[in-house]
């Protein structure tokens, strides 16, 4: 990137617009931008850098801070740039947000920074590629492929930052590194690791509460060495699975009993159900016989109506012969009917053609007779067009009339406009010289109003602390009074949990004894007294309590003595805020008396409303006297203008006056020649309208007489052919329907002997016995179904009958009960296997959770002790305690000293190189990045805070440029033609100076542009092109100048 122009306004301290072409420059590739502290030779490149990142060049410069102290309030701040990049130029565009000052009303608007980014083609045109922020910020990191930071450190190295780097700790060094070659991948990495590392570690721990979870599931009912090892907190799996395989097999061996037992009884059901099922199937069938009876009954009563369906049937099938025939009858009659209608129709069409004919004759022969009508016209046309010309000289004087009488007029109005605007000026003088005295007067007015508002504004915040303080005191009490209520509830409480202990504690003491006597022996000592003989020993009474319940009783009664003395200390420390916050009320009430005597404590909410509204009333009272005040320097301004608003208004009434007469007399000219000339005309056609009218409608109806006459004669022709066609068409129609009615003659005849061939006695006969082809097989359907369900029914009536024959009624009920008996009993020992299959199931499946959660842990654990042991080095807890991040910004630093080192031998005289140290620091603090300095002349290393001043600039320059080859390497190969140092050379003698400004040459041999700043009077001689800055009382400027 090599800047071309850049244009700063109201910029730093660059007040106007300021234009800096870099292109003067020519084939020269290194400048010095010189001139006096803060003249703003580093605004230069605070411009660049805002101009294409929207920052300073430092982080201690904001954006929106940077705008001009010497520009006015309407010169808006903005930063533009031309620059090139790989063979294209770019003009880009900025504004920082900025206070701007209204244009109407008082006070500033805030305007948002904007941006803008344009490329130019051959031409210098401009085609906008980015229209905002967003989108130019997007678009200049996708074309320089740099961040503002790598930016800086390449391209720039800002005034304060030049040995930021080289005299930094490794965790400053960290993140200046950080931020150019954007390491947070490596960081990212630490942590997944290390998340990781935590995930395994806590799955391996999940696993193991689920592995007991799962073995606590485990039914255990008689097998009591299993129940010891399930109570354990982490039971162990690998003497529990052994018991619980003996678990299994026992509960398939007691499966395989009621197997045996099962089968039996299954057998002793079946034999039941068949016998139930065969007397079922008995008294089904006796039922299906009774049924065949009623259905036969059924099918005798409709055998009539089965018959005469068979009639109708084959009626049917002799109308369907008929049907063509009647067909043709229909067509021939229906064609007849049509044809008459159509030569009914012909015989119209005929009579109304011959009345067409003769109208249209009669309408001929009278536009013949208009003949002289016409000639008449034609007559009237000429003349008119002799006297055109006249016509038209009238216009043009009547055109002159009305300019002249409207100039009079305009001047006329002009003249009553500027008398009501003087009269008007005259009124708002008079006006503004009374709000003059009136404001003057105000002035004395405020001073009152102020002190009075202050009294009541005083008053009124006393009062306000009062009624705080009264509400606090409320709420005090309150809550005190709920306090005194919990202590009461508290206190019958613990009254109660008093008594349940006591009563609980002696019926423990009781059942203790009881439980001892119950193993008492007579002849036997008692353990406790001793004696032998025990006449009264003690019994049990009701249900004893545990010692868990005397635990319980006595928690609860030890929280209710706790939480008696909460809250009786509570009700003391309310008690004290009460008293201290009425003090403090009477205090403020005593304060508020002396200037109100008459206010009382009871009155103060109705009191502060009255100073509110009086306050609002002085407030409002002030705002008005203050705005008067505040337009007197206004009033005083319009008075002057108006003055001289008055001045020019009376001259310019005078001069409109004077030129009003002088149009008058013309206006009055023009008129009178044009009335003269309008008297020759006739009054019909005395303006160009009426005149063209006149002409216009004469055509008109000359062209229509010739129309209607053409109209006329083209009717007559059409007429007599239409006459000759429709007289040629009714003779063909009469024609047709004579045939068509011999045809239907001879038709009917044969319908009529086909009719009496089939049997049918009338057409009605006929008519009725027709039926569709749809109808006709549904009554074959109807017919068909009776026939063979009556067939059907007869042939298993007599199966049933011959079957059923000396057969008797079973007993249902009985063989049911028997069947129902067994089946209850199938049915529990069904439910016994099916239970025992579930519990060998469930410690089948819990035996292969466990081997499987055994699976997950090993695997778990394996990949917890690499990860763990992996995350723990990237973290640093390693031999160099360096951290995997640090590790490959020590290998970007080695880049950079490589690079560093071969420009400090040479500035050096071969005596100093950078090295980084790699030896670990002391205690937990983490290293690899500090810098020291190799000394060839000693041959020992130290740290690079021992150098001189000189020294120091010389490593830290070398640094820099190696930082800013090694970025751009790592950038990606961009682009970068460009580098400005900001920085004093003012530390170097004259031989370190030379071999500095050897390093900058050899920059600039690689085609960059290199911009220095410095006030070295030898480096200004020894660079031929130089940036004046200079500073005035307005601001500053820019020129550049050039050494012969």
């Amino acid at each position: 990137m090599r800047p071309l122009v850049l244009t700063m306004q109201a910029f730093g301290p660059y007040a106007q617009k300021e234009v800096i072409d870099f292109t003067k420059l020519g084939n020269q590739t290194m400048f010095v931008i010189s001139g006096k502290t803060g003249a703003g030779k580093t605004t230069i490149f605070d411009g660049i850098c805002f101009a294409i990142y929207g920052r300073a060049s430092g982080e201690d410069r904001i954006g929106n801070e940077l705008r001009s102290q010497f520009a006015n309030d309407e010169t808006e701040t903005e930063v533009s740039l031309t620059f090139s990049l790989r063979n294209q130029q770019y003009y880009i565009w900025r504004a920082p947000q900025q206070e701007k000052k209204k244009t109407r009303g008082e006070g500033y608007k805030t305007i948002g920074a904007r941006a803008e980014l344009y490329q130019l083609n051959e031409h210098g045109d401009k085609q906008i590629i980015a229209a905002n922020v967003r989108e130019t910020d997007e678009k200049i990191k996708e074309l320089l492929q740099l961040d503002v930071n790598q930016f800086r450190q390449i391209l720039m190295i800002p005034q304060g930052e030049f040995r930021k780097l080289l005299v930094s700790d490794s965790k400053e060094k960290e993140v200046i590194l950080q931020r150019l070659f954007h390491t947070e991948l490596y960081k990212r990495i630490e942590e997944k690791l290390k998340d990781e590392a935590t995930l395994l570690k806590k799955t391996v721990e999940s696993k193991l509460e689920e592995r007991s979870k799962v073995l606590r599931e485990i039914s255990f009912r008689e097998n009591e060495e299993l129940k010891i090892l399930l109570q354990e907190e982490h039971p162990n799996d690998v003497l529990i699975l052994p018991l619980l395989d003996q678990e299994i097999k026992r509960h398939i061996q007691l499966l395989e009993q009621l197997q045996l037992q099962y089968n039996q009884k299954k057998y002793d059901r079946d034999h039941a159900k068949k016998k139930y099922d065969d007397a079922e199937a008995l008294i089904k069938q006796l039922e299906e016989k009774n049924q065949l009876m009623h259905e036969k009954e059924a099918l005798e009563v409709k055998k009539q109506e089965i018959q005469l369906k068979q009639v109708e049937i084959e009626f049917a099938y002799k109308a369907q012969k008929l049907e063509h025939q009647e067909k043709i009858c229909h067509r021939l009659k229906k064609e007849k009917d049509d044809r008459a209608n159509e030569l009914k129709a012909a015989e119209m069409r005929l009579l109304k053609a011959e009345q067409t004919l003769q109208e249209a004759e009669h309408q001929y022969k009278q536009q013949v007779d208009k003949e002289p009508l016409r000639l008449s016209i034609q007559e009237q046309l000429t003349t008119l067009n002799n006297m055109r010309e006249q016509v038209e000289t009238l216009a043009k004087r009547e055109m002159d009339v009305e300019h002249y009488k409207h100039q009079y007029n305009q001047y006329k109005k002009q003249t009553a406009t500027l008398e009501q605007n003087l009269r008007d000026a005259t009124k708002k003088l008079t006006s503004l010289r009374e709000q003059q005295l009136e404001a003057n007067n105000t002035k004395i007015q405020i001073v009152e109003t102020e002190r009075e508002l202050e009294i009541v504004t005083d008053t009124v915040q006393r009062i306000e602390k009062v009624i705080n303080e009264w509400k606090r005191i409320n709420n005090a009490n309150q809550l005190f009074l709920e306090k005194d209520r919990q202590l009461h509830d508290i206190k019958l409480q613990l009254k109660d949990a008093n008594s349940t202990y006591d009563y609980l504690q002696d019926k423990w003491r009781l059942a203790q004894a009881s439980i001892l006597a119950e193993q008492l022996t007579e002849g036997v000592p008692c353990p406790v007294c001793g004696s032998t003989h025990h006449p009264r020993a003690a019994e049990k009474h009701g249900e004893i309590p545990s010692e868990l319940d005397l635990k319980s009783a006595k928690e609860k009664l030890t929280m209710l003595e706790n939480r008696r003395a909460e809250i009786e200390a509570s009700c003391s420390q309310l008690q004290a805020e009460i008293k201290i916050m009425t003090e403090r009320v009477d205090d403020l009430m005593m304060t508020i008396k002396k200037k109100n005597p008459e206010v009382e404590l009871k009155d103060i909410d109705l009191f502060q409303k009255q100073l509110q509204k009086e306050k609002i009333t002085i407030v409002s009272r002030l705002q008005s006297q203050q705005q008067k005040v505040e337009a007197l320097e206004k009033i005083n301004s319009e008075l002057k203008n108006l003055e001289d608003k008055q001045n020019c208004l009376s001259e310019a009434l005078e001069k409109s006056i004077q030129q009003e007469r002088t149009m008058e007399h013309q206006y009055f000219d023009k008129k009178s020649a044009y009335e003269y000339a309008l008297q020759s005309l006739p009054e019909a056609i005395r303006t160009k309208a009426q005149f063209e009218k006149q002409i216009h409608d004469l055509n008109v109806k000359k062209q229509e007489l010739e129309q209607q006459f053409e109209f006329a004669r083209t009717q007559v022709q059409r007429q007599k052919e239409h006459v000759s066609a429709c007289i040629a068409a009714y003779g063909q129609l009469q024609d047709l329907v004579k045939k068509i009615e011999e045809q239907l003659k001879v038709e009917r005849q044969q319908f009529i002997h086909l009719l009496e061939e089939q049997g049918f006695n009338s057409f009605q006969h006929y008519h009725d016995s027709k039926r569709d082809q749809q109808t006709i097989s549904l009554l074959e359907k109807s017919v068909q179904v009776y026939r063979e369900e009556y067939r059907s029914v007869c042939d298993r009536l007599q199966y049933m009958v011959n079957k059923l024959k000396d057969v008797e009624m079973p007993d249902v009920q009985m063989l049911k009960k028997q069947f129902m008996e067994l089946e209850q009993s199938l049915t529990d020992l069904l439910n016994e296997q099916t239970s025992i299959k579930i519990q060998i199931q469930k410690h089948s499946d819990i035996k292969q959770k466990v081997e499987t959660i055994n699976e997950q842990m090993k695997k778990s654990e394996q990949q917890y002790k690499f990860i763990g042991h992996l995350a723990d080095i990237a973290k640093g807890q390693n031999t160099y305690r360096i951290t995997f991040e640090r590790f490959v910004l020590a290998a970007f630093l080695d880049d950079i000293l490589q690079v560093a080192n071969y420009r400090l031998y040479k500035m050096t005289s071969g005596r100093y190189k950078l090295r980084r140290k790699k030896e670990r620091s002391k205690g937990n603090v983490q290293s690899g990045l500090e810098l020291l300095i190799f000394d060839e002349y000693t041959g020992q290393e130290r740290h690079v805070k021992t150098l001189s001043g000189g020294e120091s600039f010389k490593a830290a320059l070398s640094l820099a440029l190696g930082l800013a080859d090694v970025v751009q390497q790592y950038a990606g190969g961009v682009s970068l033609e460009t580098m400005f140092i900001d920085e004093g050379f003012g530390t170097l003698d004259p031989e370190s100076l030379d071999q500095a400004i050897e390093s900058l040459i050899e920059i600039q041999s690689s085609g960059r542009l290199v911009g220095i700043i410095s006030h070295v009077p030898e480096l200004k001689e020894r660079i031929n092109a130089r940036l004046e800055v200079i500073s005035t009382q307005t601001g500053s400027h820019t020129a550049f100048q050039f050494l012969q």
